[in-house]
């Protein structure tokens, strides 16, 4: 291995990357409601505010690792242009650009005096939009959210009802083949709009103040009896979970939602739905609670992973493409992130939470 000479100034800059009287600054920084990104001349990033670790899905440690071409694409024009703003040590703007498939209504490149570091700032688009329209956005969900439920009761009944009726059918031996193939496609699809529905439904938030504290290795249990109780032993589900995870403060119900709809992804992704699923949990005090959710299925490939948390993108000839946005958005609700790292044979998701605050 060939030995890497590092200058007195990397050195520093390796050993202690924040000195102290920047402290305030980048406190400040973590306070903004816009996601902020600090980074050196060689645009490995030295600085992340809690705005930016939730735009990105990324944790303190995750973002520490990266660079800033790993952070925004080779190809993204934002990246572009920060080399362009390191290469002239000059400040950039820019207007109604995509980041991470996300459209954002500015960027902000500009030199700072901290550690001679650079920082990258953006709005995202609904920072612009102003407090009247966001009343009215208010009162139109408030609206929307009431239809979703009156639509709920009307549908839940009838399908109740035909569900029922296709599971006596199936059972009767009156039916020809034909028919019994027709009623299984009936059934089919009254099975997705029942998903449908259900995912609507977790779209109306739930309220903070009903969080409660929730153990995630029950969570994670339950999701595994309802596995083994849809797709029985054909799915072999490992399991690693650290003892010494504490609780979170959550809702019990929309995070079994969340790591069901992860999980059924990772098995539609099995060759004829037959593998493995590893799930493990670790705690680290600085971290927080981490989940992955590990399949050796055919991977996702690398043009399609940056759209899988967007709605209604999938790959499947059937799939509604809310699987994912729905548990993403219940992990954001939460306080925690989501990321995915995938090659041909293994694909695995990672959550991390906060823990429960000793004062709850």
């Amino acid at each position: 291995m060939n030995k890497v000479d590092f200058s007195e100034e990397e050195l520093e800059e390796i050993s202690n990357p924040v000195k102290s009287e920047t402290l305030p600054v980048l406190s400040m920084m973590n306070a903004l409601p816009d996601p902020v990104v600090c980074f050196n001349r060689d645009l490995m990033i030295r600085y992340n505010n809690h705005s930016a670790r939730s735009f990105f899905r990324l944790n303190d440690e995750q973002f520490l690792k990266k660079d800033m071409v790993e952070l925004l694409g080779d190809e993204n024009i934002v990246i572009k242009s920060v080399k362009t703003a390191v290469r002239e040590n000059k400040s950039l703007t820019l207007h109604d650009v995509g980041v991470k498939g996300r459209p954002v209504s500015s960027v902000i490149i500009l030199p700072v005096e901290i550690n001679a570091w650079y920082l990258l700032m953006f709005h995202q688009r609904y920072m612009t939009l102003g407090d009247e329209w966001n009343e009215k956005t208010k009162y139109s969900m408030h609206d929307t959210q009431r239809k979703i439920h009156m639509m709920q009761y009307e549908i839940r009944n009838p399908l109740a009802s035909i569900l029922s009726a296709v599971q006596r059918l199936e059972k009767s031996k009156q039916i020809s083949d034909e028919d019994r193939e027709l009623t299984n496609g009936i059934g089919h699809e009254a099975l997705k709009i029942q998903e449908g529905m259900k995912n609507l439904m977790i779209l109306n938030e739930v309220q903070y103040r009903l969080y409660g504290s929730t153990n995630l290795h029950e969570i994670l249990n339950r999701v595994i009896q309802m596995i083994h109780e849809k797709y029985g032993s054909d799915i072999k589900i490992e399991k690693k979970f650290d003892p010494s995870m504490p609780n979170i403060r959550g809702d019990f119900d929309t995070m079994i939602h969340a790591h069901m709809n992860i999980i059924k992804n990772a098995i539609e992704a099995l060759p004829d739905k037959k593998g493995k699923i590893s799930l493990r949990t670790f705690y680290d005090k600085a971290a927080g609670l981490n989940i992955e959710i590990e399949d050796n299925g055919m991977g996702i490939p690398p043009d399609k992973i940056n759209h899988i948390f967007q709605p209604h993108f999938t790959t499947k000839t059937d799939g509604q493409g809310m699987g994912l946005p729905v548990a993403s958005k219940i992990i954001d609700e939460h306080g925690g992130t989501i990321n995915v790292k995938s090659e041909p044979g293994k694909t695995v998701f990672k959550i991390n939470l906060p823990v429960l605050e000793d004062n709850f």
